[in-house]
């Protein structure tokens, strides 16, 4: 298993801790040239499976139907895992090229911000990262990959029903 990469000392040129969008787009750079040799199975690279992005016989991802905040339930008053409850989170990033944005800084120490909304109240400044290894490896681009969010990620005092991280599964082989 791959260790995650220390890169956010290295680009956090203002000193909170974190890196802002043109950090993250100059250590973005860095990952493609020098920082670029992440491969897996050694100098060859990986060895075995569908190889990284899955299986490449799987039609290509249709978009499902576009939802708003407005579109869905709120539920402000229910505990977070009440099991009759079924959420819906919406992410909202700066980068319109948002996956790729996750998929470069995977494995990594670099969380990208994003505005989630829950029950109609909004978070900002949420950390977001790819999670898993072979979740992310297996599954290909524009397709369901699991999430971590990171409420306390910028505000401290900052969650969700008392929850600070989420880990959102992404039960790929589910067609819903």
């Amino acid at each position: 298993m791959n260790q995650e990469r220390k890169i956010v000392a290295q680009f956090d040129k203002d000193g909170d801790g974190r890196l802002n969008q043109e950090e993250r787009q100059a250590a973005r750079a860095w990952l493609k040239t020098e920082g670029g040799g992440r491969r897996l199975g050694g100098p060859g690279g990986r060895r075995g499976g569908f190889g990284p992005g899955g299986d490449e016989s799987a039609p290509p991802p249709q978009p499902g139907r576009k939802l708003t905040p407005a579109d869905v339930p709120a539920f402000p008053d229910a505990p977070v895992y009440d099991p009759l409850t079924l959420r819906t989170f919406f992410l909202e990033f700066e980068s319109a090229d948002w996956e790729q944005e996750l998929a470069d800084f995977n494995n990594t120490d670099v969380e990208v911000p994003a505005t989630v909304i829950v029950d109609g109240r909004t978070y900002r400044d949420v950390g977001v990262h790819f999670r898993g290894a072979t979740s992310f490896m297996f599954v290909p681009t524009g397709r369901k990959r699991p999430l971590n969010l990171s409420f306390d990620f910028v505000h401290p005092e900052q969650d969700l029903g008392g929850y600070r991280t989420f880990n959102l599964l992404n039960a790929h082989e589910d067609p819903s």
